[in-house]
């Protein structure tokens, strides 16, 4: 009986070896890229072609072409809210702000960890949490953020805690 089963799986694993190496030969085929930066922008940002928003290249504290110069610096969530509300990036005066739970979930990438986002276009993201503007409804003094590493969602405490930013803003 073993020796009847033998050809079979030798058949097999050929067949399989065969399929893998002719998939190796076909010509890669990128998939589709939601994220797009705007180019000549020395204050980059990225675009969203799903969502229509636009998100500031680099989290708080660093600047410059991929996000080099300076230091993330962290917030609590009423001075996260103010450095969104008055952060001129980009060329842009106005309409920034810190995205709700949902815009910044959106941006997790699920295939990716440490961080769990497009690392190309999304550069030095730490795999830390970010605050999000949502507040949770039956307790105020907590809001939600999202973390990076895995990209979970949580609760925290929004006056004790400080945490990443990245600012966002309605499509041009």
């Amino acid at each position: 009986m073993r020796n009847k089963l033998f050809p079979s799986f030798i058949t097999i694993s050929l067949l399989l070896v065969s399929a893998v190496i002719s998939a190796s030969d076909t010509a890669y085929t990128p998939r589709f890229n939601r994220f797009k930066p705007v180019p000549e922008i020395h204050e980059y940002i990225v675009g969203d072609s799903v969502t229509g928003l636009y998100w500031q290249g680099c989290i708080a504290g660093l600047t410059m072409d991929y996000c080099l110069v300076g230091t993330a610096v962290t917030y609590t969530l009423d001075d996260a809210l103010d450095y969104c509300a008055d952060l001129h990036w980009a060329g842009f005066e106005s309409g920034w702000r810190l995205p709700n739970v949902k815009e910044l979930s959106s941006i997790v990438d699920r295939k990716e960890i440490s961080p769990s986002i497009d690392k190309e276009v999304f550069l030095e993201t730490p795999s830390n949490f970010f605050w999000s503007s949502t507040i949770y409804s039956y307790y105020a003094h907590f809001a939600f953020y999202v973390e990076f590493n895995e990209g979970s969602v949580g609760l925290e405490d929004k006056f004790s805690k400080s945490y990443n930013v990245r600012c966002v803003r309605d499509g041009l």
